[in-house]
């Protein structure tokens, strides 16, 4: 009774239509979390969440706290869960570092971007951002690869980009935030682990300076303002490293204006190395409050 009467208020709260479709992602499919108060006059980035290997989306967000942006009306949330593996783990075919480790060969990229563009022509869709973990960080980097059209910025924790550069094409510029602790044996920050083919995975650093270069940035970084966002790990742990990047190129898809025009935006490619912290970092009440505020400076 007592959860029946919180969903009825939290529905009688919510000024969201009726008519629309909540329900995407055909054989594999997701609701829709809307801001609570959603504005039918307004539009409201998308975050498209990535589990890990072996979790699913709802555990995914729960860990990362990234529902609270829809209960601060700022966000319309994704979260799908991709196929189970032959020991019923659900995973992302990402790369061959990680994780379709029975070969099966699901399109999830075609899958992650259909679902997103049918919620863009439903609902009032402004930017689309991903946030992977793990395996979601393998997928996020994919996505970012194949369909650099749709995505504004990515933040991939505890993951790695391309095992194979070259077999990364964005047809345009992608913001890339990074975020990786030392301590991970799962995905290690310098590279290889327990996952995956030899050599195993790219290592943090490699994989910003694989976006770096392909963002057209300086393979070099000026270290940003230390972050506390472990609350497992005592004192600042989170050193920002930011490459240097320049305005998107002209004729880009990314459509943001010159450097110095009004509201002008730069791109940006940033790891953030995480001290002493695991794969799993303790940040459900942290991720929100460091990660959004760049993500809402990253927009086409």
């Amino acid at each position: 009774m007592r959860a029946a009467a919180i969903a009825f208020l939290v529905g009688a709260c919510s000024s969201a239509p009726t008519d629309r479709p909540r329900t995407f992602g055909g054989d594999r499919p997701v609701d829709l979390e809307i801001p609570l108060h959603f504005d039918d006059s307004a539009h409201y980035p998308l975050v498209l969440v990535l589990h890990g290997y072996a979790v699913n989306g709802f555990v995914q967000e729960a860990y990362l706290g990234i529902r609270s942006l829809t209960a601060m009306d700022q966000a319309f949330l994704v979260a799908p869960t991709g196929f189970a593996d032959s020991m019923n783990r659900p995973y992302w075919n990402a790369d061959p570092a990680c994780c379709d480790f029975d070969h099966a060969n699901p399109d999830d990229v075609g899958y992650l971007a259909q679902l997103v563009t049918d919620i863009a022509d439903a609902w009032p869709v402004t930017d689309i951002y991903v946030v992977g973990h793990g395996a979601g960080a393998f997928m996020a980097y994919r996505f970012a690869c194949d369909r650099a059209d749709l995505v504004s910025a990515i933040v991939p924790i505890a993951g790695a980009a391309a095992l194979d550069p070259a077999t990364c094409h964005p047809s345009a510029p992608v913001d890339v935030l990074h975020l990786h602790g030392t301590a991970d044996v799962e995905f290690p920050f310098d590279g290889g682990g327990e996952f995956g083919m030899t050599p195993g995975s790219p290592g943090a650093v490699a994989s910003t300076m694989q976006w770096a270069t392909l963002d057209g940035c300086a393979t070099t970084t000026t270290a940003g303002t230390a972050i506390d966002l472990d609350d497992v790990v005592a004192g600042a742990e989170t050193t920002p490293a930011i490459y240097g990047c320049t305005a998107p190129p002209a004729g880009s898809s990314r459509g943001r204006p010159a450097e110095g025009a009004v509201d002008g935006q730069m791109i940006d490619v940033e790891l953030w190395t995480m001290q002493g912290t695991e794969h799993l970092p303790g940040m459900t009440e942290t991720f929100v409050p460091a990660v959004w505020p760049w993500l809402l400076a990253h927009h086409r």
